[in-house]
Formats: C-alpha cells, sequence, structure tokens
C-alpha cells in the first residue's frame, strides 16, 4: 500500500539522522547515515534521516524544473511512500513505513519516468530500559521511574507506557511519543493512588516501555512480612475496679498498613472496644479511652489488652484490675 501525505513545511527542511534538540532545532550527529546510490544527475541528494511532525523519516535535497513525484521504494521493490514535489522548492520528505533496518530508495518521477534516485540504508531503533527507581509507601507502589536509551539509527515510535504489580496498576498510558537515536528519557510512571498490596510475601512488579517495534521490560520485587504491631503506651485510670478512662498507643512494625481494631477484657467482660483504624508502616495511634465498666470480684484481677485486624491478634499485653485500697 502506497501512503500519500504531505510532510513538508513551507521553508527550509533540515534532514537529519532524527535527533531533536530540547529547543525544537534539528542536529546532525557525526554518524548521520549516508546516501550509496545517486543517478540521476544531480536530481536527488542528499538523503538522511530525521523526525518529522509524523514520525521517522527520509529527507532529500531535490531539483526539477517541472512538479514531479518522490517516491520510497522498499527492499522488496514494494513502493510504499510518495509525494509530490515543487519546481520551486528544494526539499522534499517522505515518511519511513515501519522501523526496522533496511536499504530504501528515494525515487523522483516525471510522468512516469524516473529522473533521479537515491538510496540509504535505515538501523532501525533499540530501546532498552537502563535504570529504574521503585518507591513504595508501605504496601502501596507509589511510583516507579525509569531511563530508557535508543541506541538504534531512528526515532522509537512510543505507543504505550506503564507499571503494575499483581494488585493493579499504577499507570498505562503513552507519557512521550518519540524517543531519538542516541538519547535517554526518564519517565515517571505515577498516577495519583498506587495500587494496594493485598497479602504478605514477595511481589513481583514490572516497568515496560512499548515502541512499534519492541518492548522494553524491567521487572522489580519487594518482600512483605506478615502484618504486625507492638503495644508501645498503657495508661489506664481505675476507680476501684471500675475503669475510668485511659490510653493505649500501638505502632505498626510491619511492611504494609493494617487496619487494627483495639478491645479491653477482664474474663467474660469487654471493658472497652476500638473498631479498626488505619496505621500506616512505622507509624503510632493512640486509642482514647473516655469510659469503661466495673470489674466485679467473680472476672478475676487481671485484664487483658488486645489488637486484632481480620480476627487474627496482633499484639496483647496484660495488665492488672487496679483498686483503690
Amino acid at each position: 500500500m502506497v501512503r500519500r501525505r504531505q510532510i513538508l513545511a513551507s521553508g527550509a527542511l533540515v534532514a537529519t539522522a532524527g535527533c531533536l534538540s530540547s529547543g525544537g532545532s534539528e542536529t546532525t550527529p557525526a554518524d548521520a547515515p549516508t546516501a550509496t546510490e545517486n543517478r540521476g544527475s544531480g536530481v536527488v541528494s542528499g538523503a538522511t534521516l530525521y523526525l518529522s511532525d509524523y514520525g521517522p523519516a527520509i529527507g532529500f535535497d531535490y531539483k526539477i524544473d517541472d512538479y514531479a513525484t518522490a517516491l520510497l521504494r522498499a527492499p522488496d521493490g514494494a513502493i510504499v511512500e510518495e509525494n509530490r514535489l515543487e519546481p520551486e522548492q528544494t526539499k522534499g520528505g517522505l515518511l519511513l513505513p515501519k522501523d526496522e533496518t533496511a536499504s530504501y530508495t528515494v525515487l523522483v518521477r516525471q510522468e512516469g519516468e524516473t529522473i533521479g534516485q537515491q538510496a540509504i540504508d535505515v538501523e532501525a531503533s533499540d530501546v532498552e530500559i537502563v535504570d529504574y527507581n521503585v518507591g513504595w509507601s508501605g504496601g502501596e507502589l507509589e511510583y516507579v521511574e525509569v531511563t530508557a536509551r535508543n541506541t538504534g539509527g531512528i526515532s522509537a515510535t512510543v505507543t504505550d507506557t506503564g507499571a503494575r504489580i499483581p494488585d493493579g496498576a499504577l499507570y498505562e498510558g503513552t507519557e512521550i511519543d518519540y524517543i531519538p537515536p542516541g538519547e535517554e528519557v526518564t519517565l515517571n510512571l505515577t498516577d495519583g493512588l498506587g495500587p494496594q498490596v493485598s497479602e504478605p510475601g514477595t511481589v513481583t512488579g514490572q516497568a515496560y516501555i512499548n515502541t512499534t517495534r519492541e518492548s522494553s521490560v524491567a521487572k522489580f520485587e519487594r518482600t512483605f512480612e506478615p502484618d504486625s504491631a507492638e503495644i508501645t503506651d498503657i495508661s489506664l485510670e481505675w476507680d476501684g475496679r471500675a475503669l475510668e478512662s485511659g490510653s493505649v498507643s500501638v505502632e505498626n512494625t510491619g511492611d504494609m498498613r493494617i487496619y487494627a481494631g483495639l478491645r479491653i477484657e477482664a474474663d467474660y467482660l469487654t471493658l472497652a472496644k476500638f473498631w479498626s483504624e488505619e496505621i500506616k508502616p512505622g507509624e503510632t495511634r493512640t486509642y482514647e479511652i473516655e469510659h469503661g465498666r466495673y470489674v466485679g470480684e467473680e472476672a478475676g484481677d487481671k485484664a487483658e489488652i488486645i489488637v486484632h485486624q481480620d480476627g487474627a491478634t496482633l499484639a496483647t499485653e496484660t495488665v492488672g484490675v487496679q483498686s483503690s485500697e
């Protein structure tokens, strides 16, 4: 299939090997590809690679005295791209049909006759993730930062990027459109709240950059210990055998956030009870007791403080039932 698209803007077209500087101007590296064939008394010359508004392309100089057609011939002989040339202009461009290593030929024809041609060797893009950094907040994947390098010969067209763990995706989308040859890009893959690890154990995730030619993947993993907590402070106020007020502080000593409830029991009596509260790793939450209840003699002289999550006990402490005597 032959594609027709006008990619030559008004004014001069500067042909390069696909590199765009940060300011948007073109720069030509020392290893820019050179033409391997040139016929037609200078009708077409200077074929080289550049990054157009529509993607990687071949730019060339031409000199004609009447309207003509530029065609791009693939290695198998098929015409895969064409563009109209005007005699008032001197620079043309043809989009590359795919990201591959191949030899193409630029043809210039008038009324069906080839009046000039030039061949150019194209080296495909080659994108690899060369570095990455993963940020966790407890069991939440907050961000993944990846650095990718294109060591190939043309700009890589990026189709999508992302990062995910089995519990969900952190980001899936398109951060950039192209990675020029010889350049590195760093992407911070994050999109608000990240996925939360649901179970302890080793979690394996991946960050990826997909191009029209290939996928580059960086795998990462982290081991999360089972949920754990520690009662770090107990301050209870008794009036005889009646618990009146007080506080209990609980620290999350595990790797993931917990949702911990707390209760104080004396034999069969529940003296105080709290519903589950979120505690992030390394943080401490204090449960404030505003009123309790009387502990009868038959309940004994000991009370137990129990920190629990989803029916599992995370920490316990035994305290004495205080008396005013």
